[in-house]
């Protein structure tokens, strides 16, 4: 039988938090066509994206060290998907705004440099097989 604890609680709070509410609001909000509520969902999901990618590296360090990491994640996902605190929009600010948008030639010239290195790998395998 399934047992249902607190930490199994607590997950699912997280879940639906980080995107199951948000899910609805973003389908109300592109439904209306409005450019704004559009581009606010853009806005937040790619936050979700650099938050979850950040907690893939980090959330299993913590875990060992010092435990369920959803008694954080809870509040701050609140803190980040809340209409009324639109936390998402203070990341996309700071982070996104600041950093990514400034250094945009910078990272296209690193991935330009990336895709050539692959090219010439791959074609020095064709190649040699």
């Amino acid at each position: 039988m399934l047992e249902v604890t607190f930490t199994t609680i607590l997950h699912f709070a997280v879940f639906a938090v980080e995107y199951m509410i948000p899910v609805f609001e973003s389908f109300a909000k592109l439904s209306s066509n409005q450019q704004e509520g559009i581009k606010e969902c853009l806005q937040y999901w790619v936050c979700v994206y650099l938050v979850d990618v950040f907690l893939f590296f980090v959330e299993p360090l913590y875990t060992q060290l010092v435990g369920n990491m959803d008694l954080i994640k809870l509040p701050f996902f609140v803190w980040f998907s809340s209409p009324n605190l639109q936390g998402y929009k203070k990341l996309y600010e700071k982070l996104i705004t600041n950093y990514l948008i400034r250094y945009t030639n910078a990272i296209n010239e690193y991935i330009q440099k990336g895709i050539d290195f692959v090219n010439k790998w791959l074609s020095k395998e064709k190649k040699e097989a």
